[in-house]
């Protein structure tokens, strides 16, 4: 069973990777022409701080991708840094979501895999 959800993850972490990599790379080009019409100023701060949060968190999903813990820290701080950004309450959603999608897998391999281990002889 833990097999089935890391590859599931995995599929989820390199899809996320793939469109927060692409949100890092299109938004110095995007940002300071959507943000006017939100209302918001286009600063350099702002822009580059929301690259920030995309690269951060493309980095995050790719070390999920490869089995690494590492990208849960990575995901924090992006999640973290947004928050300062744009503060809003699906910010703490979003991270409720990504530590029960990708952290079940290892809290269920780390359980599992020691009570497999006592039943066999």
């Amino acid at each position: 069973m833990t097999k089935i959800l890391f590859r599931i993850t995995d599929v989820l972490a390199w899809l996320l990777f793939a469109g927060s990599m692409l949100s890092a790379v299109t938004a110095p080009f995007i940002l300071p022409e959507h943000l006017p019409l939100k209302g918001e100023d286009p600063t350099f701060l702002r822009i580059s701080s929301e690259v920030f949060v995309y690269a951060s968190s493309a980095l995050g999903f790719f070390l999920l991708a490869r089995r690494k813990l590492a990208g849960f820290i990575f995901l924090v701080i992006s999640i973290i840094v947004f928050a300062i950004i744009k503060p809003q309450i699906y910010q703490l959603f979003s991270l409720l979501g990504i530590l029960v999608i990708f952290g079940l897998p290892w809290v269920l391999g780390s359980y599992v895999q020691p009570i497999n281990q006592q039943r066999q002889p």
